[in-house]
């Protein structure tokens, strides 16, 4: 009797990013190991999260500057960044390591704003696809006037007025 077993490999990555601010612009950099084999033919996505993004700034390179594509989502706001791989025939277990420059982060923080995902595909379907946390730093509460009025006296009552700016936009549900 034979038993037959397969280890199937799965695309795995890790990506750098310049500047983690909200709403500051940043470089990535992504390593992936490829868990299928890819020909020049394929797709390597990158989705980034909702942000205002400049696309004709976006430039993605290896060793030297390549093509890719980028497209907003008119209905999530995600953006998409599509590109060849870098070979002509990656097999199963390449490292492809690539850059894309010109990016935004996201101007809140939330469950949505943090997921950055990366697939791989041909014209007709995902081969498979996998996803890490992008960490934000939070932009400060800046207050730039403070005035009160009134007594300072025990029962009395006053009121305090003071100017903020807030750096980065707070989200719909707060």
């Amino acid at each position: 009797m034979y038993s037959l077993s397969a280890t199937p490999q799965v695309l795995t990555f890790s990506a750098v990013k310049s500047n983690n601010q909200v709403e500051t612009s940043f470089n990535l950099t992504l390593n992936l190991t490829l868990g299928v084999a890819l020909t020049s033919s394929s797709l390597i996505q990158v989705i980034l999260p909702q942000a205002n993004y400049n696309i004709p700034s976006i430039v993605c390179s290896t060793v030297i500057n390549i093509q890719c594509n980028s497209t907003v989502d008119q209905l999530s706001g995600n953006l998409t960044i599509t590109l060849s791989p870098p070979c002509t025939q990656c097999s199963v277990g390449s490292v492809i390591v690539f850059a894309i420059n010109g990016l935004t982060n996201p101007s809140y923080i939330n469950s949505y704003s943090q997921a950055l995902v990366v697939q791989t595909a041909t014209t007709t379907g995902i081969y498979e696809n996998s996803s890490i946390a992008l960490s934000l730093t939070p932009s400060t509460l800046t207050i730039s006037n403070y005035a009160r009025s009134g007594l300072n006296t025990v029962g009395n009552t006053y009121s305090i007025s003071f100017t903020y700016t807030i750096s980065n936009y707070i989200n719909a549900n707060g």
